[in-house]
């Protein structure tokens, strides 16, 4: 009888009873194809499992929202109940908040959530940013940024040090047929062999854990074959085929990595740097680690910004986007991360959103998406390792990037990668790493919940989404310890991992809280005038979410160095609190200006606060007794800019950051003619009757300390620093696509740069934000000698944190020379006074104020320059 192959027997065996002797051969193709729907059957359960722990989070939220250790749900910030159906409103988010605007001479689209859009419909805010927001009203021919020619001169450098020669695009290859003379001139700056080995060492001890999707074995194995040494010690590459110029970028990536995360010593070679090191180290391989510091700290080197012009020009030489590998995605994003963390630089211009959407096209055209155990090729734990720490980090810069510019999402639900996971032989840095990934990636989830409600064009969300989505989001929070438990990195019994895990998630907690105040504050604005309830309820859960995240950063702002002792975190911190300032300051001035007209009392929603990291935060703000809670913060927030301008020595967003000073005052004093001369004199009047329960307040609302001040002679350093690495719309010239191995000649690096560390007459250079506790009993200076920031219970307490900064939060502080430096008129675009281009109509012709001048600067903080909206 014919055999009809039925399994698990045949039908004649069957019938025979000779199924014992029924079996089939397996062919290889076969087995292959019955593995792979096993694994199909895997991949399927785990995508239920997924879904099933998503239903378990929200029931576990729901739960938690009507716990007795929760106020009920009539409060504001706790776990709000989403609206019934008969009520549940239909949100057209993608109508009422979204924008086209000018922005540095292009284009440019921003949606629901981007704060361009928010502030747009804003009632308080709006009007601050008028001249803006009438632009289209100027008569200006809008069509020439489309599809016509512009007509416009194009824009000159002004900058002393150019290097036309040395500009290589990353769509080029002009140095193809010649690479090794750019591997000479990476040999010529590169420190000695041991040096450089010991750069290393300290990236995979320390720095690594910011960055852990770079292999350590395969890294230091490819480093073996790619670095020599000369007679005299030098470092030297080999590159003896182009494609090993992608090593070579992620080589100099790395290096400067490991540079930026030294203690930020000036005198290198002091001994005391490397014991203090020592003392609070304690990390997974402090011995190792230490060696390592000693060698670095005592040669003197440096490893300047330009290393990172040199990794760009290696990577153009590598054909990387012609023939994408997983070792160019690496070191693409390598790069895209070092924009987020650089001091010199910020995160927020177009060309990174362009950038990561390049990167993430590429990861997909390797299969990023698709998890490496699907396929046969992929055999090695760690690079199936790499493939996914890779893809989580994508998503998480693709969330975050969405939110920001109310943008759809790069990447879509359509994949399947897995996390990370931690092996048994994995170190105890590796597994909390991995640990960190994953609540990165909670996060990520969170974030792309919310947008996707949020973007929705053909079908609008209802509010009941968007709370729900929200109420994961708070229950999220709520397993995080509070902010004062994250921030307390000085104590040396503490390991290393330990210290690392509390500062990742304190960036990301930081993150949670502005996603959660920017979500409120949408759902505000989007209330009719007749839902009060609604209204009260959105208006005090961003007031919370807000102010605690304001407080957190302040208090940051005031002395990085309680938080980041020798670790060398301060970088990887400042990154995410100082570009979450950018975003959090609109709402904090929208809160005190309602509060100074009246429009509500801010006293009255304080006492409504919930949040375990709420705790003491009345107290913090009340600097005067004798003052509103409005005027307090008004205060604090000064004291915040005041911060800023003082860390604009180091970094490039904290400059940026300070020009919407000037703005918000000129709108203050519009609306409330004589209130600074008001507060000023009862700062001085407090002053003057300081006891021992009271402490001095040192904020000038005016700027009338003295103008010859070595502060002030700072801020001028600095400036004119600044003002070298940006372009005329005041963006930054950093450029994914092209490299200049020059563009830092004559200004080093400012990170580093030992004018940024003497904020008062007679402080020497060598003092650093590392020393600043020290540096402030020095020069007279009150600041708090706790170890850790502590929300203060009483109004004493609560007084003493105003005495921390010394520079001043000065009216006129910023010039209309600060704002638009003076240039060589020939270079200059057609521009007038308010930033708007001349295009031949009547543009020019309405007359403009400082504060128009100062708002083409000032809007960076929302995301761009010389913007012009259109509705």
């Amino acid at each position: 009888m014919k055999c009809d192959k039925k399994k698990p027997h045949c039908s004649s065996c069957v019938k025979n009873n000779t199924v014992h002797l029924c079996h089939y051969d397996e062919q290889p193709w076969e087995k292959n194809s019955e593995i792979q729907k096993l694994k199909d059957q895997i991949f399927n359960l785990q995508k239920q499992n997924n879904e099933l722990k998503t239903l378990l989070n929200r029931s576990n939220a729901k739960v938690l929202s009507t716990s007795n250790s929760i106020k009920s749900s009539n409060d504001n910030f706790n776990l709000i109940i989403p609206d019934q159906t008969s009520n549940d409103a239909v949100l057209e988010l993608a109508e009422n908040f979204d924008l086209l605007m000018l922005k540095e001479n292009k284009m440019a689209h921003f949606g629901s959530t981007s704060y361009m859009a928010v502030l747009s419909n804003d009632p308080i805010l709006k009007p601050m940013m008028k001249p803006i927001l009438d632009a289209q009203k100027l008569g200006i021919n809008f069509q020439k940024f489309f599809l016509y020619d512009q007509g416009i001169a194009p824009i000159q450098d002004t900058c002393s040090v150019l290097a036309p020669d040395y500009k290589i695009g990353i769509f080029e290859s002009d140095f193809t047929s010649n690479h090794y003379d750019l591997v000479q001139k990476i040999n010529d700056i590169l420190p000695s062999k041991e040096i450089v080995m010991a750069l290393i060492d300290h990236f995979f001890a320390q720095t690594y854990v910011f960055v852990p999707f770079i292999e350590q074995k395969s890294f230091r194995q490819n480093m073996e074959s790619l670095i020599s040494e000369n007679s005299d010690g030098k470092a030297c590459l080999v590159v003896n085929s182009i494609p090993l110029l992608v090593s070579v970028a992620t080589f100099l990536s790395v290096l400067r990595f490991s540079y930026i995360s030294l203690p930020n010593k000036q005198e290198n070679q002091s001994s005391s740097t490397v014991s203090e090191f020592n003392s609070s180290s304690n990390n997974h391989d402090g011995s190792k680690n230490n060696e390592a510091m000693k060698k670095i700290l005592k040669s003197g080197v440096s490893i300047p910004p330009t290393y990172i012009e040199y990794a760009k020009a290696c990577i153009s030489n590598a054909n990387a986007l012609r023939k994408p590998t997983l070792k160019h995605i690496q070191s693409l994003l390598l790069l895209r991360v070092y924009r987020y963390y650089a001091p010199e630089d910020g995160d927020e211009s177009t060309d990174s959103t362009i950038f990561l959407a390049l990167i993430v096209q590429m990861a997909k055209m390797h299969g990023l998406h698709r998890d490496p155990s699907r396929f046969s090729v992929v055999t090695d734990y760690d690079t199936a390792q790499v493939w996914r720490k890779i893809w989580v980090q994508l998503m998480y810069f693709d969330a975050a990037q969405a939110l920001t510019f109310g943008c759809p999402l790069l990447i879509d639900d359509e994949y399947d990668t897995q996390l990370p996971k931690i092996s048994s032989s994995d170190c105890a840095l590796e597994r909390k790493c991995i640990e960190s990934l994953v609540k990165m990636h909670e996060v990520s989830i969170l974030i792309r919940n919310i947008v996707r409600s949020c973007s929705k064009i053909r079908e609008f969300p209802k509010r009941s989404t968007i709370e729900n989505d929200l109420k994961t989001i708070e229950y999220t929070i709520l397993k995080y310890r509070t902010f004062d438990e994250l921030s307390y990195l000085n104590d040396p019994n503490e390991s290393f991992v330990s210290k690392f895990s509390k500062a990742r998630d304190l960036t990301l907690k930081i993150h949670l809280y502005q996603v959660h105040a920017v979500c409120y504050y949408i759902l505000m604005l989007t209330c009719d005038k007749e839902e009060s309830d609604a209204i009260q309820k959105y208006k005090n859960g961003s007031a919370e979410s807000c102010l605690i995240v304001f407080r957190m950063l302040s208090l940051y702002a005031l002395s990085p160095s309680l938080f980041n002792s020798q670790l060398g975190f301060e970088p990887f911190i400042s990154a995410a609190a100082f570009e979450t300032a950018k975003r959090v300051l609109p709402i904090v001035s929208q809160l005190i200006v309602k509060d100074l007209l009246g429009l509500f009392d801010l006293s009255k929603i304080i006492t409504s606060f919930t949040m375990p990291d709420s705790v003491g935060l009345r107290e913090w703000i009340c600097m005067l007794p004798n003052l509103s809670i409005g005027e307090n913060l008004f205060l604090r927030y000064g004291q915040f800019i005041q911060s800023c301008t003082r860390l604009s020595n180091r970094y490039f967003v904290c400059w940026r950051v300070t020009f919407i000073d000037k703005i918000f005052e000129d709108y203050v004093e519009l609306l409330l003619p004589g209130k600074f001369e008001e507060l000023q004199k009862k700062i001085s009047e407090h002053n003057k009757n300081i006891n021992d329960n009271s402490e001095y307040i040192d904020i000038d609302l005016f700027g009338i300390r003295d103008q010859t001040s070595n502060a002030n002679n700072a801020d001028e350093n600095f400036n004119e620093i600044w003002t070298q690495l940006v372009d005329s719309t005041k963006q930054s010239k950093f450029d994914y696509l092209t490299a200049n191995f020059e563009k830092f000649d004559g200004i080093g690096d400012p990170y580093f740069n030992k004018d940024n560390f003497g904020y008062g007459p007679g402080i020497a250079s060598e003092f650093s934000f590392q020393d600043f506790n020290t540096f402030s009993n020095a020069t007279g200076m009150s600041i708090s000698s706790q170890p850790t920031m502590e929300y203060p219970t009483n109004s004493s307490s609560g007084s003493s944190i105003g005495n921390i900064t010394n520079a001043s939060f000065q009216r006129d502080s910023f010039s209309t020379d600060e704002i638009s430096p003076k240039t060589d008129s020939s270079n200059d675009i057609p521009i007038n006074e308010s930033g708007i281009l001349n295009t031949g109509n009547d543009a020019g012709k309405m007359g403009l104020t400082d504060h128009d001048l100062a708002m083409q600067v000032a809007k960076s903080m929302f995301s761009g320059s010389n913007d012009l909206y259109l509705n």
